[in-house]
């Protein structure tokens, strides 16, 4: 699987589509200035709004659409350890690696192997992303965005973040 920088909708906004095999899976549309992120799966939606919150480690706040948290991103900039991300009540890890290509790797605890391994390319030209600690923000929605396709829409019981149309 790989997310695919398709194009900038308008002044702010960036859709990615979730490839595999050469078809799309999911798609994913980012609003920086709104701070929104809303994927399409199947028959699935989901709208997220996340917040920044200060402090030694850096935390992303995730909310739904009523604004009710539902979910943190915690990063801590200073040690090369697995992030986490919370949804829903379900703890996950992830992290991202550079060789031989940009892929971001979810994990369902920190001892086990990984459960999800998407790549990340950024559009037509395809040119090469690299992560690291102080970029990792930017690629928030494409976390969130495999999180919840990987962990709520491809599993067989979709809870509440999965709105069937």
């Amino acid at each position: 699987m790989e997310w695919i920088s398709i194009r900038n909708q308008s002044a702010g906004v960036t859709e990615y589509q979730l490839m595999d095999a050469n078809s799309t899976i999911a798609i994913l549309k980012y609003n920086i200035h709104q701070q929104t992120i809303r994927l399409q799966a199947e028959n699935n939606r989901a709208v997220f709004f996340i917040e920044k919150a200060g402090g030694l480690f850096n935390k992303t706040i995730i909310n739904n659409e009523y604004g009710l948290p539902i979910g943190k991103i915690s990063v801590d900039k200073k040690t090369s350890r697995l992030e986490s991300l919370e949804l829903e009540g379900r703890k996950f890890y992830y992290s991202f690696q550079n060789d031989p290509f940009a892929e971001l790797i979810l994990y369902k605890s920190k001892s086990v192997a990984p459960v999800a391994r998407c790549g990340i390319k950024a559009g037509t030209d395809n040119l090469p992303i690299v992560f690291n600690k102080s970029n990792h923000e930017e690629f928030i929605p494409v976390l969130l965005g495999l999180c919840w396709y990987s962990f709520f829409i491809s599993e067989p019981i979709r809870p509440v973040l999965a709105h069937q149309y």
